[in-house]
């Protein structure tokens, strides 16, 4: 069920009354097996606030590639 990304998520501005997360702790699942170089400033940007990383060995489409490991990991 892969469909192209809607393009007005790159064009509409999102603004949040609250805090990312509403304050509530917050993880960062990174797909390394190949990692995606575009999404390097969100990483830097979680990196910077402190969210917790897991990594996982899947380029970015983990929730087809290794769907049962994702699982795992978001149900912890």
């Amino acid at each position: 069920m892969v469909t192209p990304h809607p393009f007005g998520t790159f064009a509409s501005p999102l603004n949040l009354a609250n805090k990312v997360g509403n304050g509530l702790p917050a993880r960062y699942i990174v797909c390394v097996d190949p990692i995606c170089g575009p999404l390097r400033a969100s990483r830097d940007w979680i990196r910077r606030a402190g969210w917790t990383t897991r990594k996982i060995r899947s380029g970015h489409d983990a929730m087809v590639i290794v769907s049962e490991a994702l699982a795992d990991m978001l149900d912890a």
